[in-house]
């Protein structure tokens, strides 16, 4: 860990988020703070390691990348990807250079924060949304529980939706703070306003 004893007020904050909006936790752990941040006086910049289009694109059950992969071209989107993750990765870790903190929400790349710890100076926060260490449908698809672990270890600090995934993370990292998901109530009732009685 870096000594930040003697450091300025943070300001800056990069905050990275898997696939922008495309992904409710990117919604929930990240861009319902923008106005929270911006009354605290936060430049916050938001980047994603997905464009938020290719991730709809690979959801739409019509679209090519869903026909490809039932073809057999799931190497064919893997490749895709791995280019975006290639070039936004280095454009991550030059904005992260001007910046005091780096939020990663969800971001599964341990070489992405290696790359954030070894060439800046940022604090690197990693929230951790969900359970994604236990076996099961999303364990091991993105990363190893040895790269994952290694992620926990080499942050600043992290945050956690609940106290079951704070306690995993303390394992690994002296600085956890359970920063519960919070329902968007405007959205609701903005719908509510909308809709008929009968609805």
């Amino acid at each position: 860990k870096k000594n930040y004893s003697n450091a300025k007020p943070m300001k800056k904050l990069l905050m990275v988020l898997e696939a922008g909006d495309a992904l409710p936790s990117g919604i929930v752990r990240g861009l319902i703070y923008k106005d929270l941040f911006a009354q605290k006086g936060y430049t916050v910049r938001y980047i994603s390691r997905i464009p938020p289009w290719l991730v709809r694109a690979a959801q739409n059950q019509r679209g090519f990348f869903s026909n490809a992969k039932k073809k057999g071209g799931k190497n064919l989107f893997k490749k895709i990807l791995g280019l975006f993750y290639f070039f936004l990765d280095r454009r991550i870790v030059r904005a992260a250079r001007g910046s005091d903190v780096v939020y990663l929400a969800k971001v599964r790349s341990a070489g992405l924060i290696r790359d954030l710890r070894r060439k800046t100076s940022a604090r690197l926060v990693y929230d951790l949304g969900d359970a994604i260490w236990l076996r099961g449908r999303n364990s091991n698809r993105f990363f190893d529980t040895d790269d994952f672990d290694e992620i926990l270890r080499a942050v600043d600090a992290v945050t956690a939706d609940n106290e079951i995934t704070a306690a995993y993370a303390r394992k690994f990292n002296r600085c956890v703070v359970p920063i519960p998901d919070y329902p968007q109530l405007d959205l609701f009732d903005r719908q509510r306003a909308a809709s008929s009685p009968k609805k």
